[in-house]
């Protein structure tokens, strides 16, 4: 849980502490709920002219995960879903292992700025693979 408790609904000072002790990836922002609810209505998807559902996603600073964990899964956006890869600076990637279970279609994995995108598209193989959508939100601010 993003607010410090664990699956159990046990709060951990610790858990809380390490998550919001940067104050900006420790958190599920206003952007990321707007691009889920974008992303998991056909509306939406007419809207960022997507036809068909994406078999290869990127996120760029995934924070909490949050996102990557409703989009996949949510049944209408997983369909046909091959791999995500829900990236942010490695000491945010380890708290997102922590913190939830990903679906196996979920690869946390870390990218710093600057960092060749190639680098983490890559199947368990190393086999590298197109990325069809890339998605960001509240990186910037």
């Amino acid at each position: 849980m993003a607010d410090g408790h664990d699956a159990a609904g046990t709060f951990d000072s610790a858990r809380a502490r390490a998550m919001w002790m940067d104050g900006t990836g420790g958190r599920f922002w206003d952007a990321g709920r707007l691009l889920h609810a974008l992303l998991t209505e056909p509306a939406g998807w007419k809207c960022l002219g997507l036809t068909a559902t994406p078999r290869r996603v990127l996120e760029l600073g995934a924070g909490t995960g949050d996102l990557a964990l409703a989009l996949c899964t949510d049944p209408h956006f997983s369909r046909g879903l091959e791999r995500y890869y829900a990236t942010d600076v490695e000491g945010r990637v380890a708290a997102m292992q922590r913190r939830i279970h990903l679906p196996d279609a979920v690869r946390a994995v870390p990218l710093r700025w600057g960092d060749e995108v190639l680098d983490v598209a890559e199947d368990d193989d190393g086999t590298e693979r197109v990325v069809d959508l890339i998605l960001a939100s509240d990186c910037l601010y």
